[in-house]
């Protein structure tokens, strides 16, 4: 009996050792309390709320975080461009590298046809469920999926360079795998001549393609709304100016996307038709401010923005390391965290181990993190990293973008909250 009890109180001592001995090193290490969502370059939406429920007009919100700037329809600022010479200037890119598509017709019909040989083989009438893709032997070919799932080949194949034409502006083509629906402009298909894949764009107008956007609720006051429409659609031109129209892409953009706009965070999502439907609101600022974009001295400025800043805005050489944009300085951006943003990313906390900050940087383990530079908006510029790797003593220094782009911290905008493992050893301790 006495040997039990013995094993027994020895089994305790054991749990409650391994228990005192892993819980600190299961608890987060590292904890950060910050404010603010995204870079925080340009406009803040949060604050562009804030300053339209004071009685702030569209034009006053965008002075305020565009330095110098102006309102400016892109039909005067891009004169003579493709934007403004073409019906379809902007190819947004849907899908990359893939071995087909396919496409339903939901209203009206559309031609579908092979670009380079001008050879239309077919027209897509309503719910049809048609597909195109690669035939295995170096051609692509257009196939209707009948009802029982079989592929009916329609035409000879040709090459892989199609577009979908609309017969008129009202036909609507779903494409399945987007699970969005498209209005007013043409599906093309474009292979990658390098992996020989197929890339999928939508080739639209930029007040068409603006409808299909919808960067803030509806439920946001008007003007909030007309300056984030504004801002959005100034880095649409700005960016498909900088890429250039599709006839002058280069190797590297045929190889990317065959597109000179993206869809997906690099610029907007865009949600096509469907998104339309949902946001009569911002369809609403889309037409109040048809055409205008953000302008300094006389050309298109970059239109930046994120939720939220830390309470000032960031210059743009602080976060994307270079010049160029002298109007993207930073700006107090208060009213983001008055009463009325309702701003819930006013402050916001984060914690992580000291195994998942050792792992992110490369470390073996990670004994402290310190902020040693701030930004003029406050926003942290670099951090020190003290640790071990292979067994020997490591600094490093982090910028903060790097820092808040491994860790997926909301915001530059940070304190860092350091809990030592043993409490009677100090960090510098050797």
């Amino acid at each position: 009996m006495g040997y039990v009890r013995s094993v027994f109180r020895c089994l305790i001592f054991l749990v409650l050792v391994a228990f005192l001995t892993t819980t600190p090193a299961s608890a987060s290490s590292f904890s950060f309390v910050g404010s603010g969502w995204g870079h925080g370059v340009g406009l803040s939406q949060y604050g562009a709320k804030a300053l339209a429920i004071d009685g702030a007009s569209h034009t006053d919100i965008i002075s305020k975080y565009f330095l110098n700037s102006s309102v400016t329809p892109y039909t005067t600022t891009e004169y003579g461009t493709f934007l403004t010479t073409e019906e379809f200037p902007l190819w947004v890119g849907l899908r990359q590298n893939s071995d087909n598509i396919s496409f339903i017709v939901e209203t009206g019909s559309a031609r579908l046809c092979f670009d380079q040989s001008n050879l239309c083989v077919a027209n897509a009438l309503p719910d049809e469920h048609w597909w195109f893709g690669l035939d295995g032997k170096g051609s692509c070919i257009f196939s209707k999926i009948r009802l029982d799932g079989a592929f009916q080949t329609v035409g000879p194949s040709s090459e892989c360079s199609a577009s979908i034409i609309p017969d008129s502006k009202d036909t609507i083509v779903k494409v399945p795998f987007k699970a969005r629906s498209y209005k007013r402009g043409v599906l093309k298909v474009r292979q990658n001549p390098v992996s020989k894949k197929l890339h999928t764009v939508y080739a639209l107008g930029v007040e068409d393609y603006m409808k299909g956007i919808s960067e803030v609720p509806d439920s946001w006051p008007e003007s909030a709304i007309e300056a984030q429409v504004v801002t959005s659609r100034s880095h649409v031109v700005w960016n498909a100016i900088d890429r250039g129209e599709a006839n002058s892409f280069d190797l590297d953009r045929k190889n990317d996307c065959y597109c000179n706009i993206y869809d997906d965070n690099r610029d907007q999502i865009f949600r096509g038709y469907s998104g339309e439907v949902l946001h009569p609101v911002w369809l609403k600022a889309v037409k109040s401010t048809s055409a205008k974009v953000i302008s300094y001295f006389g050309s298109t400025a970059l239109g930046m923005y994120s939720s939220s800043s830390g309470g000032f805005t960031e210059n743009y050489f602080d976060v994307f390391a270079s010049d160029g944009h002298p109007y993207l300085v930073t700006v107090n951006d208060s009213a983001a965290f008055s009463d009325s943003a309702s701003n819930p990313h006013a402050t916001w906390t984060a914690g992580y181990s000291q195994k998942t900050l050792a792992q992110a940087f490369n470390f073996s383990w990670v004994v402290d993190a310190k902020i040693t530079e701030r930004n003029d908006s406050g926003s942290v510029k670099t951090i020190l990293l003290k640790g071990i790797l292979d067994g020997r003593p490591l600094q490093k220094e982090i910028s903060g973008v790097l820092f808040r782009n491994a860790l997926s911290l909301r915001s530059t905008d940070f304190e860092i909250r350091t809990t030592l493992r043993f409490k009677d050893v100090g960090v510098e301790h050797p």
